[in-house]
């Protein structure tokens, strides 16, 4: 009985090599690739390497298309307002926290040509971004005014007018850009923090003498969808 069991797994052994030596042992050829075959394959990675490419590539812009239709989804109007909110459940966005209120607004330079950011002094901490996500200029804290209050003013790419003194300045590559600004509660008040992102102005340099008010919308308690996912 043990030569007869030992003679059957020495078979099935045998039929387990010779299986790995088949068909199935080189991917389905009983007979090595042929150059249209290596074409197939060489064209299948390529495609699977551009697909991520694309992804990795066009990604940044897309998530801040997300961000600029959930802007104006939630009433905020490009150059003209923006939202306040102090991060909930109901706020769809990526990495948002709930233990700083944001302001969030969408800028069309286009439209509004060179544009001013007024910061007031204050524990103040944001930046502005191009369409593709790529850094413009960082404000309050850790930008050049670090938290003491001061204008940026940002620049179409294509703007050869003269530009003035008094300004921190910095030029965009796109025209639609993002201002994103947190406010830093002391002790804890959001209450105090949110008013103070409602002193900053934003406005056309060509308005500077008399600028319009930018309308604040308080989102804090309203749901709204900032992210790319919809």
């Amino acid at each position: 009985q043990r030569d007869h069991d030992h003679g059957r797994q020495r078979g099935g052994g045998q039929q387990l090599r010779d299986r790995g030596h088949g068909r199935r042992g080189n991917g389905g050829l009983d007979r090595q690739p042929t150059q249209a075959h290596a074409h197939l394959f060489e064209a299948r990675s390529l495609a699977v390497q551009r697909a991520v490419q694309a992804y990795q590539f066009f990604y940044p812009t897309i998530s801040l298309e997300g961000v600029f239709q959930g802007i104006r989804d939630a009433d905020g109007q490009d150059n003209k307002g923006g939202l306040l909110f102090a991060c909930g459940p109901k706020n769809v966005m990526f990495t948002a926290n709930s233990d700083t209120p944001y302001m969030l607004a969408t800028l069309n330079l286009k439209q509004a040509g060179p544009t001013v950011i007024e910061l007031p002094a204050g524990p103040l901490l944001g930046f502005v971004n191009d369409h593709n996500f790529r850094w413009i200029a960082d404000v309050g804290l850790p930008g050049p005014d670090a938290g003491k209050g001061g204008k940026h003013l940002i620049l179409p790419r294509d703007y050869k007018g003269k530009v003035p003194t008094g300004y921190f300045t910095s030029r965009s590559a796109t025209n639609l850009i993002i201002l994103a600004a947190r406010s830093i509660p002391a002790g804890g008040d959001l209450r105090s923090a949110l008013d103070a992102l409602r002193k900053i102005k934003v406005y056309p340099l060509s308005q500077s003498a008399n600028p319009a008010t930018f309308a604040f919308l308080d989102k804090t308690d309203q749901p709204f969808d900032a992210s790319p996912l919809r």
